[in-house]
């Protein structure tokens, strides 16, 4: 309790303003991307989650989120929504286009679906085993998929 005589304790673990040690909002970089058209909610929901686990990713390898991963973070944000939108018109309008313009947003979203992956690798995250897709095939499948690849 303060009074107009005393100072506050500054030393109570209550009075710290901001967030708790090692709680990631304080990671947070604010950059955003804009808003998107009517009934592409899903989009902007999938590619938040997207973000926020790029971000997750930064700060549980490095502890912190700087500013250069935060661009490639954001860069990385905007080629996935790049990506959906495009394959979301791309679904939604291709009775009305023709054969140029369907592969154009095809090739826009192969486009944006590579810059969105040159983001992440610039981002240099560690491996992690638990991500590896070929783990969780029995052994034998997985060299029989090697050889049919011509890896084996």
């Amino acid at each position: 309790m303060t009074t107009p005589d005393t100072q506050p304790d500054t030393t109570d673990k209550a009075s710290k303003p901001g967030a708790p040690e090692g709680n990631v909002n304080a990671a947070r970089h604010g950059l955003r991307g804009a808003g998107l058209p009517a009934g592409c909610g899903h989009i902007q929901r999938s590619t938040n989650m997207f973000r926020r686990s790029l971000e997750h990713a930064v700060f549980d390898a490095r502890g912190e989120v700087n500013l250069s991963d935060a661009a490639l973070i954001n860069s990385a944000y905007r080629w996935e929504r790049h990506a959906q939108l495009s394959q979301r018109w791309l679904l939604k309008d291709s009775t009305n286009m023709s054969a140029a313009d369907r592969l154009n947003y095809s090739r826009e979203v192969a486009r944006a679906s590579s810059e969105r992956d040159r983001c992440i690798k610039l981002l240099a995250l560690p491996e992690r085993a638990d991500t590896d897709p070929w783990s969780s095939l029995p052994r034998g499948t997985q060299t029989l998929i090697e050889h049919n690849a011509g890896t084996a």
